[in-house]
């Protein structure tokens, strides 16, 4: 290959294309100079961490349409800030790996304010290792008891286990102090923290708990954990666990368990409401303020019917709230860049959503109370 002397090729290029080139930097200067004189808009970004696939799909399923009507009711109030304050949904599987992931991907891109993670073990996690950082969390549905004034940037627009624990717990006394009650959860930190507070307060009133068993979330042979219930003084069991339930209770009722049913409020899934061995099971459930109760419906109720064609469940109306406290949040930050992400949760409304009062007590969390309803012919009623 012949070279050409860099010389030559310089007084070539200047004779043919130094005109143009000169036009081409000349355009370009302006155009620089014209995007620097222009400030950039200011926007805020919420991060959202679900589950999208994997065992909790159909609860982050239900999450992200209740948060998209919220989004959209807010864009609907507020369209001027449609391109200011933006959305970025990321899949975490349930897990704690990938849901560590989501999150220094949002931190690395400068992303302050989140809503969830979801499930409680992801959520744990996560703001485990955001403690140094400046991080807003707001978490609908992530119970856990030790999630409870873990930091002054997480809030919870949900109730913790152990309020719930120790309801069913004093439900469940009140009904039959004789009854000698099996406790039986999967083995995560949901389960763990809602099945020991009803163990603990169930004693603690004076009832008896013959066995507490705990089963790994991946299972789908239960037989050695039936056995130990079967084999039990238990008249009835109280049972914590996400989808895999549904199995849990049929091979319960195959082995001959026929005692009294509990659960909580993940009892409300459609395949496990249509299951013979759940007819008659009582579960607590939270009082949404979908008018069922005599109350003033919220409108989510039947903006969420006229979009899906169904009724929302409690994920929903969960994340429906808890986008509501974050939207408002990243709208007041956006106003107010200096404000302190620790109060913000706290300036802004609403302070009555689609689950309930969203006011914080001292540790971040939210008072709403429990009902009870109970399993009959594959729908449910709330019982006094």
């Amino acid at each position: 290959m012949t070279r050409t002397n860099s010389f030559t090729d310089a007084r070539y290029w200047y004779r043919y294309f130094a005109p143009s080139g000169l036009l081409i930097a000349s355009v370009l200067l302006v155009m620089l100079l014209t995007s620097c004189g222009r400030k950039s808009e200011p926007t805020v970004t919420i991060g959202v961490s679900l589950p999208l696939t994997g065992p909790a799909a159909s609860y982050g399923e239900s999450a992200r349409k209740g948060l998209e009507i919220a989004y959209d009711e807010f864009l609907a109030q507020h369209p001027e800030l449609k391109n200011k304050v933006l959305l970025d949904i990321e899949d975490d599987t349930a897990s704690p790996k990938d849901g560590i992931t989501i999150y220094q991907k949002f931190n690395a891109s400068g992303i302050r304010i989140y809503l969830g993670p979801m499930v409680s073990g992801v959520a744990i996690a996560v703001t485990d290792l955001a403690k140094n950082d400046n991080s807003l969390f707001i978490l609908p549905t992530a119970t856990n008891p030790r999630l409870r004034g873990r930091s002054p940037l997480v809030y919870r627009t949900c109730v913790s286990d152990d309020a719930e624990g120790s309801a069913v717990a004093k439900f469940v006394y009140a009904r039959d102090p004789k009854q000698v009650l099996a406790v039986l959860y999967i083995n995560n930190d949901y389960g763990l923290g809602i099945g020991t507070v009803f163990a603990d307060t169930y004693r603690h009133l004076g009832g008896t708990v013959a066995s507490t068993e705990a089963y790994d979330a991946a299972s789908t042979d239960f037989r050695d954990i039936v056995t130990k219930v079967r084999s039990s003084s238990a008249t009835a069991l109280f049972l914590v666990g996400q989808k895999e339930q549904l199995q849990v209770i049929k091979q319960l009722r195959e082995a001959g368990f026929a005692g009294q049913l509990y659960g909580t409020t993940m009892f409300e899934d459609s395949q496990l409401l249509q299951s013979p061995g759940a007819e008659g099971a009582i579960f607590s459930t939270r009082v949404l303020n979908d008018g069922t109760r005599g109350q003033q419906a919220n409108p989510f109720f039947d903006a969420y019917r006229k979009r899906f064609n169904a009724d929302a469940d409690y994920y929903a109306a969960a994340f429906h709230d808890g986008m509501s406290v974050a939207l408002a949040s990243a709208t007041e930050l956006l106003a107010k860049p200096q404000t302190n992400l620790n109060s913000l949760p706290r300036l802004v409304g609403p302070k009555e959503g689609a689950t309930g009062s969203l006011e914080f007590d001292d540790q971040n969390d939210v008072n709403q109370p429990f009902a009870f309803k109970q399993i009959r012919g594959g729908k449910v009623e709330f019982l006094p």
